[in-house]
């Protein structure tokens, strides 16, 4: 990778990360005898701009219809942009798009493309207090808690406030919450002062992280500061170990490495990476 980056192309606003999920629908539209039709059907895939939807009525590529979500009753037309699976088939799978871009009609909050959705992983959660449900990049920390405890501390958009996130899926679930049970966190008392001589913050960074030996492991923080930096690697570190740290890789320049004490390694309960907290030597 070049020491400093060329320009950078925005991500595309309409791209988003596809979920496999059985959305009961109903799709009006015309066939290719030029009769009109209405049939019950569901969908496959569905992304922030449309989907793959099943149809057993014939039509053809770049034909529009008209789609209700029987879930929330919402509705937008779609046009066909190709079939993804054998013709011979007696049920046809096709890719849609939504025609209006401003028009949400699986009822799902996909979170805003960063640019580093290779490093991401994505849950489909509901929050608690709303019902809304978000397609949501989670750390592994986070992933780690929504499998032991059911629920994890997010903000919602939607109520204005944080609330209990849970799987949107009951059988990701580690249990079933009862209607009385707490949806929100109580509220938080006054923060102390922050003593510590740099903030940390919860943020995502590309880094990389390479060892003397040579090995080097491109990864992204769980939160950083001014003098350390928490990761997850698959990288086998000692305690003590001095290793070489680019942070944010990719916007600083390889020979503005900077060297790092491995300072803590907690293995991963979920995987075969270990949490790793690096301080930055003076």
């Amino acid at each position: 990778m070049p020491a400093s980056p060329g320009p950078v192309r925005p991500p595309d606003p309409r791209h988003s990360e596809r979920i496999l999920l059985t959305i009961p629908i109903i799709v009006a539209g015309t066939d290719v005898s030029g009769n009109d039709f209405s049939e019950e059907s569901c969908t496959i895939v569905v992304n922030r701009d449309g989907g793959r939807i099943a149809l057993m009525h014939p039509v053809a590529e770049a034909d529009v219809v008209h789609i209700v979500n029987l879930d929330n009753m919402r509705e937008a037309d779609f046009r066909l942009v190709g079939r993804m699976n054998d013709p011979t088939g007696e049920v046809a799978e096709w890719g849609v798009e939504c025609l209006s871009e401003d028009v949400n009609i699986w009822g799902i909050e996909f979170a805003a493309p960063t640019g580093t959705e290779e490093w991401s992983i994505h849950a489909l959660l509901k929050c608690r207090a709303c019902g809304r449900r978000f397609f949501w990049p989670v750390s592994l920390v986070e992933l780690d808690v929504l499998r032991a405890s059911g629920i994890i501390q997010n903000h919602c958009e939607h109520c204005g406030q944080t609330t209990y996130w849970m799987f949107v899926d009951a059988s990701y679930r580690v249990r079933q919450f009862a209607v009385t049970e707490a949806v929100a966190p109580p509220p938080m008392p006054p923060a102390r002062p922050d003593r510590r001589a740099a903030r940390r913050w919860v943020v995502q960074l590309p880094v990389s992280v390479k060892t003397s030996p040579g090995a080097e492991e491109i990864a992204r923080t769980e939160n950083a500061s001014a003098f350390d930096l928490a990761v997850y690697l698959d990288l086998d570190l000692r305690i003590g170990e001095i290793v070489d740290v680019i942070c944010p890789y990719g916007y600083v320049a390889k020979s503005a490495a900077r060297q790092a004490e491995v300072r803590r390694r907690v293995p991963a309960s979920s995987s075969q990476k270990a949490f790793y907290a690096l301080r930055y030597l003076p």
